[in-house]
């Protein structure tokens, strides 16, 4: 019998070195500058997405100045924000969110774009 082909490591596994993103607890997300791509430990388990509204909301901005940034509608940051990231991390309101997203280390102090 011959033993089925090895495939080749994905781009995931390349990443973490391992199978699944789980296996490490990490995630692959980018970062606010569109470019730079880390591995950051992410038990929270918020989206790429809702990282960069949770950026976006530490430089103070408004829903509608966020949808405006993100190229969407000041409902979907509203409803990402109320329904995903204030939940999520367990945060009575957007500044305690970004509060949380810098002491877990989520999101960072830089303010470079």
């Amino acid at each position: 019998m011959n033993a089925p082909a090895a495939t080749p490591p994905s781009l995931l596994e390349q990443a973490t070195g391992s199978s699944t993103s789980k296996e490490k607890g990490g995630e692959i997300y980018r970062l606010m500058s569109g470019k730079d791509i880390k591995q950051q430990f992410n038990p929270y388990s918020l989206t790429p997405r809702q990282v960069e509204i949770l950026n976006y909301m530490k430089l103070g901005l408004g829903d509608k100045q966020i949808a405006s940034k993100l190229g969407t509608s000041k409902s979907v940051v509203s409803n990402r924000i109320s329904h995903g990231i204030l939940p999520r991390l367990g945060a009575l309101n957007r500044a305690h969110a970004v509060f949380l997203g810098l002491k877990r280390k989520i999101i960072d102090f830089d303010v470079r774009f």
